[in-house]
């Protein structure tokens, strides 16, 4: 509930607290999720942190990268980790495609939208499993 209170004096025996409301300040702005990185290849795009944290390129710290440059990746590949207070979170593909460029290094810190990796697009055909039956 909002007061009019602007001064506030709590005393005790062997304390005096005094707390004074100032002019108050603007609520924080709540903005949306940087747009990911444009390429300018048509056939390129990025792969986003899905969360805010600290990013790992390998599933632990005395493994290889889970991805580098030259990479082919499918749709739902785990191309790194996020850690958020001690949890982890995987960053998949979304896309298939080949990892071109890693954007951030090991142990950054990311935000929500930050690119991550830039893809080349597999080609259509590429992107099907399915054969036709004999």
């Amino acid at each position: 509930a909002a007061t009019n209170v602007t001064t506030f004096t709590l005393e005790t025996t062997t304390v005096r607290l005094t707390l004074q409301r100032t002019d108050q300040p603007e609520p924080a702005a709540i903005s949306a999720p940087p747009e990911p990185a444009a390429t300018t290849n048509p056939n390129e795009t990025t792969l986003t942190a899905p969360v805010l944290g600290i990013f790992y390129r390998a599933a632990k710290p005395d493994q290889p990268p889970l991805v580098e440059e030259g990479t082919t990746v499918i749709v739902g590949q785990v191309v790194g980790l996020i850690e958020v207070m001690k949890t982890f979170h995987e960053v998949v593909a979304t896309t298939a495609g080949t990892i071109v460029a890693a954007l951030v290094a090991n142990g950054d810190s990311v935000q929500y939208g930050q690119p991550l990796f830039t893809l080349e697009l597999s080609p259509p055909a590429a992107l099907s499993s399915t054969t036709e039956p004999t």
